[in-house]
């Protein structure tokens, strides 16, 4: 995780920030949740060039969603940058959810970390990535089950 941007915005704004934070980090991948505002904004990455939209659909709580997302945190495979002037509000939404009176961060973040579970994340990284790369290593040393 390299970055959080935490603010309320008119969509016209919320769509100029997300193009715009496509193009800073040259984003691969934009998950956007398909409900509320992010409804528009997938139409509008689907009109304009940014074909790089994923739309996440949510179908069960964010208490749910997070405890399903715990278990690469819990592993040590999440990496945060150690000095972020947005860390510490970040880590003290995590730690405070689900009774803390913000939990916006924390439901982006759990959406991101089961997204990576699936299939999607290991495509979109492509056969050459060295993570593909390793997987399929490791794969191909495991004994064949007949």
């Amino acid at each position: 995780m390299l970055d959080v941007i935490r603010t309320q915005l008119d969509f016209p704004d919320l769509k100029r920030k997300a193009f715009s934070l496509c193009d800073s980090w040259q984003a691969d991948r934009v998950l956007i949740e398909d409900a509320a505002s992010g409804k528009p904004l997938l139409q509008e990455f689907r009109r304009n060039e940014y074909q790089q939209h994923i739309p996440i659909n949510v179908s069960e709580d964010k208490e749910i969603r997070f405890n399903a997302a715990c278990a690469p945190i819990e592993e040590g495979l999440v990496h945060l940058p150690t000095d972020a002037p947005w860390l510490a509000d970040f880590k003290r939404e995590l730690q405070s959810f689900p009774r803390g009176r913000y939990d916006d961060q924390v439901d982006s973040f759990s959406q991101f970390l089961n997204w990576t579970k699936g299939v999607g994340f290991w495509r979109s990284l492509g056969r050459n990535h060295p993570i593909n790369k390793e997987r399929q290593e490791r794969a191909n040393r495991r004994p064949r089950r007949r």
